[in-house]
């Protein structure tokens, strides 16, 4: 008796046992591919909400946190810095753009963002109707 014989005599000894294996591997497998897909996927959408930033400047507190609040909107902002600051930042040479970024508050579960027309600009994103905000005291909703 060869191997091969011995092993597929024991798969048909305990069919319950053979059953639970086989599905227990294509779990193992399937969890495995699932996890691959969305590290992947994940990983692209980080990228991708990052590129165009080089640099973060805020309020003083924890980095990771403002880097999360700021960018990625899933922590609680760390506060604000004067516009003044701001304004002085856009002035050196060695700074192409900035975009102020304020977070507030919320209104019935939207966060409330203070901004410049730039931020739309920076992520591609358009008004689908109305226009993008020109003066003070304007808002877009949405």
């Amino acid at each position: 008796m060869n191997l091969l014989q011995l092993a597929w005599s024991y798969l048909r000894a305990r069919p319950l046992g053979t059953l639970l294996n086989v599905l227990l591997l294509a779990l193992g497998v399937g969890t495995i591919g699932f996890v691959r897909i969305v590290d992947e996927q994940l990983g692209d959408a980080l990228n991708r909400d990052v590129r165009g930033i080089d640099l973060v400047v805020g309020a003083k507190g924890s980095p990771m946190q403002l880097i999360l609040a700021g960018i990625y909107h899933l922590d609680a902002p760390t506060g604000n810095i004067p516009l003044t600051s701001a304004r002085e930042l856009a002035k050196d040479p060695l700074i192409r753009q900035v975009i102020p970024l304020s977070l507030g508050d919320s209104f019935r579960g939207y966060r409330i963002v203070g901004t410049t027309p730039d931020y739309i600009a920076l992520y591609g994103g358009s008004m689908a109707s109305g226009r993008v905000w020109s003066d003070k005291m304007e808002a877009v909703l949405g």
